[in-house]
């Protein structure tokens, strides 16, 4: 049926809503088709919607579902695979991502809910095409898509008729027939044999009646009874009457949630005995924490999600994006894009449709901009695409890719087109130049702070100035000047060598990664032993991510990269706000404590008065201390664990001119005397 397009003057079309006689709840939406969950759970009891979605975990489970997809949005493509552009402006573009439903003010979120909420509850989607005629300038006319409906799942029937699929739509009270020009039907597993979908809640359905039992028997017991189990003794001498009389007292005056607590006097001898709640009584109530876990699994959510503790970690985001949203995102893209109608064929404007999943993997600031410097220097994305992505306006000149030359930095500088600012031959020049001073290597070549090379002006000559630091210029060189404790003293090449093999004893850490979820399950342990820990001076606590437990033993470094935080609380803070702070760091630094031997570091700093909580990294061997040490430039040392004592990395010996450092042993209070050591061997309280 086609709509006629009072919308594209300012009036909306008619939009059919189920017929008021077959309305269960008045209070729920016509575009709400996940409440037909209810009739799923009960089976032949037919429950309804207030006794189904009264579950707690499977509402949290919906309402989880469709508010993610909310967070969605749909983005309209043209072109195919890795050429394709965002195609704005485009008649799907205004239907699919701003105004599917017309009328609605959030429509394009409110359709995005309904479509998610209706493949989680049932197992299947049909969205109705309402059609019009789009008047073009200069052209022909031409019959379009103009709005969208998601329909009752419990209304349409679809059927396979002489190979062309029918849907038997009674939404309105009456049964019509209509297909694929009229319905999209999207659909998620189905039994051998059926073309509907099932949703995971129908395969439980017996599991959920069993919840739902349980709610009407708690209900019961614990409604209309002024507390479970108790009954009331009276003396031989007591008359029936009478003590009907003191039971009707007492159910008036206590009986109900309003009265529950109110003092009890008795009379007439009588005594009060408390009745023990069966073992039978006891398992059924204990089903609820079984339900919300059976949910989860069947929706593939991570637990944390339905039972928050905790900040959610990076990966448990992930997770839930990829196998419990990712089907219906995948489904959801697969059935729009391949819609003749939504995208017509020779249609070179729009090609197709895909879900965003930006918003619910967004990571924390410092991550997000190091990903940006990482994609942006990579040649993945450009300096815009970038600021898009952070909703900050473009530069000029900022929509062009900086490809790496060796050396480092951008063949074309920064922002803009070599060609544009008439430095492209400059530009060729300069990169030749550094990929020819990088062939002919000197020793004595000058380096920045950051340990890399120094090409000046860009005349060719090496400069001199002595050696200070090691041939990679990734690493920077452990000076004499930074050098502290029993420091060695080695060449240049010496200490190359040395953060080279480091290096690799680092990457084969961070390649061997794995679920921090001992951590997790031990967490309330975990933070209250760090807590008493603190207490004492420069004390301490280091937990190995991969089994909660205390280590003792070994060397521990500092794990914290650059642009990371430290997550600090004055010492005298409380439990609470100290259980806060170590959800703050398991949060942020969930990426680095799943690497191997990788741990939770919580430190009391006597001097600073305040408590720093960072990744740290436990190696075996001093010989571990001093790779991975130079590698990344552990200035402050580590700790030992087995004597107390610190051990630090070799630096690189002094040239002439410099003072000469003496090495020394250097014992410690407690290992939080040691973290007072490394943040200030970092300068600025090391934060």
């Amino acid at each position: 049926m086609a709509v006629p397009w009072q919308w594209l003057i300012g009036k909306e079309p008619p939009m059919p809503e189920p017929a008021a006689a077959e309305r269960k709840d008045d209070l729920i939406p016509a575009l709400a088709p996940w409440w037909t969950a209810a009739e799923f759970i009960a089976g032949q009891q037919q429950a309804g919607l207030e006794k189904a979605v009264g579950l707690p975990a499977l509402l949290g489970v919906l309402r989880l579902i469709s508010g993610a997809a909310m967070m969605m949005p749909l983005i309209v493509y043209k072109g195919e695979e890795l050429e394709r552009t965002r195609a704005v402006g485009t008649w799907q573009w205004d239907l699919l991502h701003k105004r599917p439903y017309p009328g609605v003010a959030n429509g394009a979120s409110a359709f995005r809910a309904d479509c998610f909420a209706s493949l989680a509850a049932n197992g299947k989607l049909y969205i109705r095409k309402l059609k019009g005629t789009q008047y073009v300038r200069g052209a022909s006319n031409r019959t379009i898509v103009g709005a969208l409906q998601v329909l009752d799942p419990r209304h349409v029937r679809p059927e396979m008729v002489n190979g062309a699929m029918v849907f038997h739509d009674s939404t309105s009270g009456q049964t019509i027939d209509r297909g694929p020009d009229e319905v999209i039907y999207i659909r998620s597993f189905a039994t051998p044999g059926n073309i509907e979908g099932v949703a995971p809640v129908t395969a439980a359905r017996i599991a959920f009646e069993t919840a739902i039992n349980r709610q009407r028997f708690e209900q019961a017991y614990y409604k209309h009874d002024a507390r479970p189990g108790i009954a009331f003794e009276f003396s031989d001498q007591t008359m029936p009457d009478d003590a009907r009389q003191w039971l009707e007292l007492y159910n008036q005056e206590h009986q109900g949630v309003e009265n529950a607590w109110a003092p009890t006097v008795l009379g007439g001898g009588a005594t009060l005995k408390v009745i023990p709640v069966s073992a039978k009584d006891a398992m059924f109530v204990e089903a609820t924490q079984m339900t919300a876990q059976q949910i989860a699994f069947m929706y593939q959510i991570p637990l944390p999600f339905l039972e928050p503790t905790r900040p959610l970690t990076e990966t448990e985001r992930s997770l839930f994006v990829t196998f419990a949203l990712g089907p219906s995102m995948q489904a959801l893209d697969e059935g729009l894009s391949n819609d003749a109608d939504l995208f017509p064929d020779g249609f070179a404007d729009a090609t197709s449709v895909q879900m965003s999943d930006a918003a619910l993997l967004r990571p924390d600031y410092a991550n997000r901009m190091a990903a940006h410097k990482t994609a942006i220097q990579g040649a993945v994305k450009t300096p815009n695409e970038a600021r898009a992505e952070e909703n900050l306006p473009p530069k000029p000149n900022g929509d062009d890719l900086q490809f790496p030359v060796v050396g480092g930095g951008a063949v074309n500088g920064g922002f803009g087109k070599p060609e544009e600012s008439g430095t492209s031959a400059e530009a060729v020049a300069k990169a030749v130049a550094i990929v020819l001073r990088e062939l002919k290597y000197s020793p004595d070549q000058p380096r920045d702070d950051h340990g890399r090379f120094d090409f000046g002006s860009g005349d060719d000559s090496s400069g001199g100035g002595g050696g200070g630091g090691g041939k990679n210029p990734k690493v920077k060189p452990i000076t004499a000047e930074e050098a502290r404790g029993n420091s060695r003293a080695v060449s240049a090449d010496e200490f190359d060598r040395l953060a080279e093999e480091g290096q690799s004893r680092l990457d084969a850490l961070e390649a061997n990664a794995s679920p921090v979820t001992a951590l997790d399950s031990h967490w309330a342990d975990v933070k209250s032993n760090a807590y008493s820990a603190t207490r004492e001076s420069w004390g301490g606590v280091t937990v190995d991510a991969h089994t909660g437990e205390a280590v003792n033993s070994g060397y521990a470094l500092t794990a914290k990269s650059s642009g990371m935080s430290t997550v600090s609380i004055p010492e005298d803070a409380s439990q609470d706000t100290f259980n806060a702070a170590m959800d703050t760091a398991r949060e942020r630094f969930g990426s680095k404590l799943a690497y191997q031997s990788h741990c939770l570091g919580v430190f009391h700093d006597d001097d600073l008065h305040r408590i720093d909580i960072d990744p740290v990294i436990v190696v075996d061997s001093t010989d571990d201390v001093e790779t991975i040490g130079a590698a990344t430039h552990a200035i402050g040392g580590a700790y030992n664990f087995a004597d107390g004592n610190g051990y630090w990395p070799p630096h690189v010996e002094a040239s002439k001119g410099h003072s000469f450092f003496k090495a020394a042993q250097r014992a410690y209070a407690g290992i939080g005397e040691w973290w007072h050591e490394v943040m200030s061997a970092r300068g600025n309280n090391g934060r």
